[in-house]
C-alpha cells in the first residue's frame, strides 16, 4: 500500500510541478502539415493546416527518465571567412589550438539520372584540392559518386558519399511480411544490385526512402535487423529516409526504435539515421524551423533524455521546393544559415541539395546554378565549433547571431 501511494504521490508531484511552470518554460509553434508525394527524392507540399507543439524545458524530461541533464547549451559555431581558397591544413590547427573543432561547409549535391549537373567534375576537384570533405548522394547513377570515390582514394579527404536504388522492390519494404525476415529479403535485394564499382566500406546505403511514419516500431525492427547485417558485411547503411517534416516525436519513442539507437550509437562508423530536411517553399529556408529544416533536433533530444548517444545523420535531401529554388545570393545566405546549424552538431555529416537529376519541371536547371557559388564557398569559408554535448536549444536558430572572423 505505501509503494502505491509513494507512487501516486510521484505523479502528483510531478505533474503540480509541471502546470505550475508552464506559463514560464512553454514555448507553442505553429507548423505546416505537410503531405508525402511519390519517389524516387520525393519531397512533401504544405497545406494551410496548422499544427500547433508545446516543447518543454530539458529539465522535466531528464528528471523524468532519470538521467542527469547536459551542460548549457554550446555556442553557435563561429564562422571564419577568406576571400580567396583557405589553406585548411592551418585553419584546422588555428581551430583547434583555440580549443575547438574543425567544421566545413556541409552542403553538398544530389544527383540522378539525366538532368543537369554541368560542373560537377569541376566542383568535386575544387573542395578536393582544398581538402574539403564532398557530400555527394545518388539515386540509381553510381557515376558521381565514382568520382568522388576516386578522388578520396588519391587524397585521403574524408569524402561522405550516398547511393539508393529506387523503384519497384527497392523503394520500400513489404510492410505485409514480418520486419526481420523482410529486412533480410530487402537487404539482399539492394545487395546484389549494388554497383561494383563503389566501395561499399566508404559509400553509405540507402535501402527505403520515405517510409509510411505510421509504422514507425515496424520500421525500427525492419532498420535495426538490416544495420546487423550491414555491420556484419562491413558494409555502411542509412535508415529511414523520412520525408520532410516527418515523424513525430512519439515515433522515435517507442522501445524497437530507442534499440534500434543503442545499436547505432555503438556503430558510428556503419549505421546512421538519414532525413530530409527542406522549406516547402522556394525561398526561405528557415521557414517553419524547426519543425522542418532542423527537425532533427527533436531525435536528439529524445535521445539525450534517455541517455542515449546521439547518432551519425545524413540529411540525404536538402533544399527548399521539390521544384524551385531561390535566387543565388538568397540562396546562399541559407546555405551559410544551414551551416551554422549543421555545424553545430558533427553528428551531421552533410547534405545533399535537392536536385541535379531529371524531372520535377526542371529542378536540375535550377540546382545548378549553386555548383560554381557552393564551390567557392567552400574553399573560403570554415568553422570554429566548441566542443562536446550540450542541452538542445533550438531558439538559438531562430535569428541567429553570426560571429564572423
Amino acid at each position: 500500500m505505501r509503494e502505491k501511494l509513494t507512487y501516486l504521490f510521484s505523479v502528483v508531484f510531478f505533474a503540480s510541478l509541471l502546470l505550475a511552470q508552464l506559463p514560464s518554460v512553454a514555448r507553442s509553434q505553429t507548423e505546416p502539415a505537410p503531405t508525402e508525394t511519390p519517389s524516387p527524392g520525393t519531397i512533401p507540399t504544405a497545406t494551410p493546416e496548422t499544427i500547433t507543439r508545446t516543447v518543454f524545458l530539458p529539465w522535466v524530461a531528464h528528471t523524468w527518465f532519470g538521467v542527469p541533464p547536459l551542460p548549457d547549451p554550446l555556442p553557435i559555431p563561429i564562422v571564419y571567412t577568406s576571400t580567396s581558397t583557405v589553406d585548411f591544413a592551418a585553419a584546422k590547427q588555428e581551430v583547434e589550438s583555440a580549443g575547438l573543432l574543425m567544421g566545413y561547409n556541409k552542403i553538398g549535391f544530389h544527383t540522378g539520372p539525366s538532368g543537369n549537373r554541368t560542373g560537377i567534375s569541376d566542383h568535386f576537384r575544387q573542395l578536393d584540392a582544398a581538402g574539403v570533405p564532398i557530400f555527394i548522394k545518388s539515386v540509381d547513377d553510381a557515376g558521381p559518386i565514382f568520382e568522388v570515390q576516386q578522388l578520396g582514394e588519391q587524397s585521403g579527404v574524408p569524402h561522405i558519399m550516398v547511393y539508393r536504388k529506387h523503384g519497384g522492390g527497392f523503394e520500400l519494404p513489404n510492410y505485409d511480411n514480418d520486419p526481420i525476415d523482410e529486412a533480410r529479403i530487402h537487404y539482399e535485394r539492394h545487395v546484389s544490385a549494388w554497383p561494383p564499382e563503389l566501395d561499399y566500406t566508404k559509400v553509405w546505403m540507402e535501402t527505403i526512402n520515405e517510409p509510411d511514419k505510421g509504422r514507425s516500431e515496424w520500421l525500427a525492427i525492419y532498420s535495426l535487423e538490416v544495420a546487423k547485417l550491414a555491420v556484419a558485411d562491413g558494409r555502411k547503411v542509412a535508415a529511414f529516409s523520412w520525408s520532410a517534416g516527418e515523424p513525430e516525436v512519439e515515433h522515435w519513442e517507442s522501445a524497437a526504435m530507442l534499440e534500434y539507437f543503442r545499436y547505432a550509437a555503438e556503430h558510428k562508423e556503419n549505421v546512421a539515421v538519414a532525413l530530409h530536411e527542406y522549406s516547402l517553399v522556394s525561398n526561405e529556408i528557415s521557414r517553419s524551423y524547426p519543425y522542418l529544416i532542423g527537425r532533427f533536433q527533436f531525435l536528439f533530444e529524445v535521445l539525450d533524455k534517455r541517455g542515449i548517444d546521439r547518432p551519425t545523420v545524413l540529411i540525404t535531401e536538402w533544399g527548399w521546393a521539390a521544384t524551385g529554388v531561390p535566387d543565388v545570393d538568397n540562396g546562399m545566405e541559407d546555405i551559410a544559415w544551414t551551416n551554422q546549424l549543421y555545424n553545430a552538431h558533427p553528428e551531421i555529416l552533410g547534405a545533399g541539395l535537392w536536385y541535379l537529376g531529371g524531372n520535377f519541371e526542371d529542378i536540375a536547371n535550377k540546382a545548378v546554378k549553386f555548383i560554381e557559388p557552393v564551390g567557392e564557398y567552400s574553399t573560403q569559408t570554415y568553422f570554429g565549433v566548441a566542443p562536446g554535448k550540450g542541452e538542445i536549444d533550438m531558439s538559438l536558430f531562430y535569428d541567429p547571431q553570426k560571429p564572423t572572423r
